[in-house]
C-alpha cells in the first residue's frame, strides 16, 4: 500500500492510498459541503462509514439518493455525479487506479463555489 496523496482544504480532508490496481480514497467532509461534480470511466463504490450523505447523479434526470452510516453505493461509469454530506461525514471510495475523470460542469460548479 502506498498513500499518493493527502489533502486539507475547507471542505475537510482526503487520502489516497493505491494498492494493487485500485485506489482508496478516505474522504472526511464537514456538514454542508460538496464533494465530487465528476464523470468517471470507470465504475466507483462508496461506502458511508460515518454521518449521512446525498448522492447527487444524473441518470435519466436528475436523481438523489440519501445514504447513512454502513451503507454502499456503486456509481456507473459515464454517470454524472457529486455529494452533499448532510452530517459531517467519513465515506470510503474505491476505484480502479488510472481511471479518467472530467468534471461536469453543472455539479462541479457547486462544488468549487462553497
Amino acid at each position: 500500500m502506498k498513500v499518493i496523496k493527502k489533502q486539507t482544504d475547507k471542505r475537510g480532508r482526503i487520502m489516497i492510498i493505491e494498492d494493487d490496481g485500485w485506489e482508496y480514497h478516505l474522504v472526511k467532509t464537514f456538514a454542508g459541503k460538496y464533494r465530487g461534480g465528476e464523470i468517471h470511466d470507470e465504475p466507483q463504490f462508496n461506502l458511508v462509514v460515518r454521518g449521512e450523505v446525498e448522492f447527487i447523479y444524473k441518470l435519466a434526470g436528475e436523481q438523489h439518493q440519501v445514504v447513512g452510516c454502513g451503507k454502499v453505493i456503486s456509481i456507473p461509469p459515464g454517470v454524472p455525479h457529486m455529494s452533499l454530506s448532510l452530517t459531517d461525514s467519513v465515506v470510503l471510495e474505491w476505484h480502479k487506479a488510472g481511471r479518467k475523470t472530467e468534471y461536469y460542469e453543472p455539479f462541479r460548479g457547486k462544488v468549487v463555489n462553497q
